[in-house]
């Protein structure tokens, strides 16, 4: 799953969402089982060597939020949960919803001076360009954004600039893919 998991997330194959939908259900699917469980210990120690072999930290922001909302949602450790969405924030400080779920938490336990640097660490990510821009409601920011900023444009306008975009990218990667080849094969040579 692993691999299929790192090869999807790179692939152009249109059904790569649905697979990571499938995924996500998946790796919810034992969240659920562990936390059912009271296996904490267990989840966590699954959730950090996933991450490890996920290159998307959104991804595994994602997964450590389902784990915080799922220990949270029986009730059973508030400190548990707690630590789960700080794994997420750490990993996605612009996760809005693992925030959200972190801050309400901290309201409710009136831990108010922790809850001023997570809301600071989302204001510095936006200050550090890392994210564009941080919403209460992702979804509805990206189809404002999108209906502000590509649906006025021409199709053909869009799809070139997309290219545009995509070629100095290429350019540079396969570059460095050839730098770093060619280091592999040196390095190869002298063993052999």
């Amino acid at each position: 799953l692993i691999a299929q998991t790192r090869q999807r997330e790179t692939d152009e194959d249109p059904a790569r969402a649905t697979y990571r939908e499938a995924m996500g259900i998946a790796l919810q699917a034992v969240i659920d089982l562990l936390v059912g469980r009271g296996k904490y210990k267990a989840m966590t120690k699954l959730l950090v060597w996933w991450s490890s072999h996920v290159s998307s930290s959104e991804t595994v922001a994602d997964a450590f939020y389902a784990a915080g909302k799922a220990i949270e949602r029986v009730g059973s450790d508030t400190e548990q949960a707690r630590s789960f969405y700080l794994r997420a924030i750490d990993k996605y400080p612009a996760h809005v919803e693992c925030t959200h779920a972190l801050e309400t938490m901290l309201t409710r336990t009136g831990e108010l001076e922790r809850l001023a640097h997570i809301t600071m660490r989302q204001a510095e990510a936006l200050a550090a360009g890392l994210v564009d821009d941080v919403a209460e409601d992702p979804e509805t920011a990206g189809v404002a954004w999108f209906e502000q900023h590509l649906l006025p444009r021409s199709a053909t306008a869009v799809r070139m600039a997309t290219v545009a975009a995509r070629a100095t990218w290429l350019d540079t990667a396969l570059a460095g893919l050839a730098r770093v080849e060619r280091t592999f094969l040196d390095d190869l040579m002298q063993t052999a």
